[in-house]
């Protein structure tokens, strides 16, 4: 019988430190998430964009209203800039000047 007692005092104590020690959802943290979650989708929102204009059509790009999903998915940008050498040499000299 005291075995059963001292069992069921222990299972209290278990249970009411466990209640005391879980930390109960405030305003404050849910600000805090809230800020979070928008900080990053500034942080995200120019790299989306960069790409999805990377891969719009030339027509696609210059519509108005712009779309936030191309409709045409095309590699055509990346391979005038890597064929046209010009343009690429010139790029990687002035990026190299920066970088020195």
């Amino acid at each position: 019988m005291a075995r059963q007692q001292a069992i069921s005092s222990a299972k209290e104590k278990v249970s009411e430190s466990y209640q005391s020690e879980r930390p109960s959802i405030t305003a404050g943290m849910i600000g805090r998430y809230v800020a979070m979650v928008v900080v990053v989708f500034i942080a995200i929102a120019p790299l989306y964009w960069t790409f999805i204009t990377s891969v719009k059509s030339g027509l696609e790009i210059n519509a108005s209203p712009p779309t936030l999903i191309p409709h045409t998915f095309t590699l055509e940008n990346y391979a005038a800039v890597l064929t046209n050498s010009t343009f690429f040499c010139q790029t990687c000299a002035i990026v190299r000047l920066f970088l020195s």
